[in-house]
């Protein structure tokens, strides 16, 4: 680690120690760090800043359902302010007062997700502030149909499949709605559909597939 990077190495060490034990894996040498939990993953990221040495917070989580190939902030995202980097002594403890309920969130996270009718409700009693209504709402259907609330579920999916296309990846969106909508009645289907969806969401994301993958119950 460079010298001229003090900071980055404090962050790695300490990251290390806080979410190894969760489970939580750096990403290659980058400042993301990955929770997989099969069927989601858990996101805690140290962002720097272009003008200032220090890092921001972001922690949450992304649905592995729909296929792409990148990380979103499904639930959650910014955590606190701005930590800058001054000295090593005054850096590892504002890093440290940053991070402090980290394992604890990561743990609420886990144990929130464990049935499907508490990922609907963590889901949606998370704070969704900036989050795009398209998105929110076709992860919110899944989860909803999935706990057992099929009308719930898809009215959130068809909020978004009448929603004006106007880009390919919104008419790609809408047809995996329609499809979600259509299979909705035969919930084994569902689930057998969705995680053959993650299966090749995984794959976009060079995710290891491993063992057989089952969504959890209710």
């Amino acid at each position: 680690m460079s010298s001229k990077n003090p900071h980055s190495k404090i962050i790695t060490k300490k990251a290390r120690e806080m979410l190894l034990p969760l489970g939580v894996k750096q990403k290659g040498r980058s400042r993301l760090w990955i929770g997989d939990e099969k069927w989601y993953v858990i996101l805690v990221e140290f962002q720097p800043s272009k003008a200032r040495k220090g890092t921001y917070l972001d922690l949450g989580i992304t649905w592995l359902w729909y296929p792409k190939s990148y990380f979103s902030y499904d639930v959650g995202g910014k955590q606190g302010q701005f930590v800058e980097y001054k000295s090593d002594e005054q850096f590892l403890q504002s890093f440290t007062s940053l991070t402090k309920d980290v394992p604890h969130k990561i743990n609420n996270i886990k144990n929130s997700l464990s049935t499907m009718q508490g990922a609907y409700q963590y889901a949606s009693t998370s704070n969704n502030l900036g989050k795009d209504e398209g998105w929110l709402n076709l992860n919110l259907g899944v989860l909803a149909i999935l706990a057992g609330k099929r009308k719930t579920g898809v009215d959130l999916l068809k909020s978004v499949e009448s929603k004006e296309v106007k880009t390919s990846w919104q008419e790609e969106r809408r047809i995996f709605c329609e499809t979600l909508i259509s299979k909705s009645q035969n919930l084994n289907e569902l689930r057998l559909w969705i995680e053959e969806q993650i299966i090749l969401s995984r794959e976009m994301k060079k995710i290891s597939v491993g063992a057989k993958l089952e969504l959890p119950k209710n």
